[in-house]
């Protein structure tokens, strides 16, 4: 074949593959595609590109479809933000729990909060998939500095232990703790680094499809963590791995304690005005809320005890949602999480919001926020 013929073929190709792409772009921009949020920073804070409407979905049938919007701040909140708000607020931090774009709108126990509240109360939800405890202080330092936060809710879950240490895990855009000779010492944010033409990769539809649904994530982060070792068979609670070494349990609660040490400087708030909701044990097909067993030897399990007893011994109020949703399961026989994602669903979101607003301590100490104004 001439060298004519050979250039002539391989662009031919290139025509043919180009069209197909913008053919199979045009057609995926008609489908509930899963959004890219565009993460950004600004002054230190993560956030997500603001004002913006976009979609969640599962599966590559679209199994599961939920709308969100990305507010005027940059967090997943219908509602906007306003620094000058008239009203006493109260924060709710977390990670993908608090994100919730797969939830159906209006359904997030934050929301369900705002609902209840919204005579007397703000409800501003700041979370993002992947976001630990150490990234949790950053955004209570942001709500209490930016809108005055007068109260935290801090949702923490089976993974938020291990993956505050930089040690196992280093993510753009989040704060991580590092081992030093003087202990643990929380680093500024993991700037993020786009490689060229990145915006426009995350803005394409086919491209985004691939991504969630093949879970062709190293086109758009080129960050990842490397799983532990298991000498034992693999298993999960409550979004984690079942196990864990000596090792990592230590430093896990290590990074409690630090956090603990930080949490007052940070969210600027006396304990009393701090509430934890810790998740249930869900997820291990031999043992968790579901069953008989509720795993306490996982160590999702060791770590929640750990925290429940750390923070209640420092003063803060801590709902633990193992015996809530546990009694509720036994009682009404729903599951808390979709049938193919492990995050709450909304009847979970919905027994969260019930425990809260029914817990005396957070209600006590809200009818005195709102007294004090």
């Amino acid at each position: 074949m001439s060298k004519k013929k050979i250039i002539y073929a391989l662009c031919s190709a290139a025509i043919g593959l180009a069209v197909a792409l913008i053919f199979l772009e045009i057609v995926f921009r008609f489908l509930p595609v899963s959004s890219s949020l565009l993460s950004i920073t600004v002054d230190g804070i993560s956030k997500a590109t603001p004002n913006r409407d976009l979609v969640y979905s599962v599966r590559w049938n679209f199994r599961h479809v939920a709308p969100y919007h990305v507010n005027n701040a940059g967090f997943v909140n219908d509602q906007d933000y306003f620094a000058d708000h008239s009203k006493p607020m109260i924060a709710v931090v977390g990670d993908s729990y608090i994100e919730a774009f797969v939830v159906q709108p209006n359904r997030a126990y934050f929301e369900l909060l705002q609902e209840e509240l919204k005579d007397r109360f703000a409800v501003y939800s700041f979370g993002f998939s992947g976001a630990p405890l150490s990234q949790y202080l950053i955004w209570a330092k942001h709500a209490r500095e930016v809108y005055k936060s007068n109260y935290l809710i801090i949702t923490v879950i089976g993974n938020d232990f291990d993956e505050s240490l930089l040690k196992y895990k280093s993510s753009p855009g989040y704060a991580y703790y590092d081992i030093t000779p003087d202990g643990l010492t929380l680093l500024p944010i993991v700037e993020p680094k786009k490689f060229f033409l990145h915006n426009f990769l995350a803005r394409s539809s086919f491209l985004s499809y691939l991504k969630h649904v093949l879970q062709i994530n190293t086109v758009f982060n080129s960050t990842s963590t490397p799983k532990e070792t298991q000498s034992k068979p693999l298993r999960y609670a409550a979004n984690k791995e079942y196990y864990a070494s000596d090792e990592k349990i230590a430093l896990s609660k290590l990074a409690v304690d630090a956090f603990l040490r930080d949490l007052p400087e940070y969210a600027g708030l006396p304990a009393d005005r701090v509430l934890f909701v810790l998740d249930g044990i869900r997820g291990d097909e031999l043992g968790d809320l579901y069953s008989e067993n509720p795993a306490f030897d996982s160590y999702a399990a060791q770590m929640f005890a750990y925290l429940r007893s750390q923070a209640g011994s420092l003063g803060y109020e801590v709902i633990d949602m193992q015996n809530y949703f546990s009694d509720d399961y036994i009682k009404n026989g729903a599951r808390f999480e979709y049938e193919d994602d492990g995050h709450w669903n909304e009847y979970g979101h919905q027994i969260v919001f019930e425990t809260i607003i029914k817990n005396p301590a957070f209600l006590a100490n809200i009818n005195a926020i709102e007294n004090e104004k």
